[in-house]
């Protein structure tokens, strides 16, 4: 809690997302709404596991073409932070 004390300033319009990338947790219906929401920008972040895979390729093949939708997977501690802030 004591780095999440620190964040602040503008956030504009964004959409995080922090969670493992697997279809039980239905991260590809955030493609969705990024496709109705053209003016913020979604990002998902999260870690991958050994099921990862096909959900990986679904995501990136749905949003091909899509510019405000950003999958990054297995990133540290740190640059989720930034995403935070």
């Amino acid at each position: 809690m004591e780095e999440l004390s620190t964040i602040g300033g503008d956030r504009g319009k964004v959409v995080l997302t922090v969670s493992r990338i697997e279809w039980g947790k239905r991260v590809t219906e955030i493609l969705e709404v990024a496709k109705l929401v053209p003016e913020a920008e979604f990002y998902l972040v999260g870690a991958t596991g050994p099921a990862s895979g096909p959900v990986i390729r679904e995501l990136k093949g749905r949003a091909e073409g899509l510019r405000n939708f950003h999958l990054e997977t297995n990133v540290p501690r740190k640059r989720i932070l930034e995403h935070l802030s």
